[in-house]
């Protein structure tokens, strides 16, 4: 039976898709902060400008089964649409990210 913690912030934006678990044990989430013309209503796309250099898809991990986060970097996708980006650890241990365009 599962045991939910009380709902907490992790970071700006939205979580679109599932997390992953890599073999090595960390887990990765994916957090898409949209660009301003995304931004609804219009009266909010002037806000936070301190946040524009990480508009994108987002990247956040946890060693410690997400009692903490960390962001690890991001990916600027050329004619991003709404991001909805999800990742794949491949046999080799790489990771490819997948991301929905226009």
């Amino acid at each position: 039976a599962p045991v939910w913690s009380a709902p907490r912030r992790i970071w700006h934006g939205a979580t679109l898709n599932k997390p992953l678990v890599l073999k090595d044990g960390d887990w990765l989430l994916p957090v898409s902060l949209w660009t301003r013309n995304k931004i609804g209503p219009a009266v909010l796309r002037e806000e936070f400008r301190d946040l524009d250099e990480f508009r994108m898809p987002n990247v956040f991990a946890s060693s410690d089964k997400g009692k903490t986060w960390e962001r690890r970097g991001g990916v600027k996708v050329p004619d991003s649409d709404f991001d909805e980006h999800a990742m794949v650890e491949l046999k080799d241990g790489r990771l490819w990210m997948l991301a929905r365009t226009t």
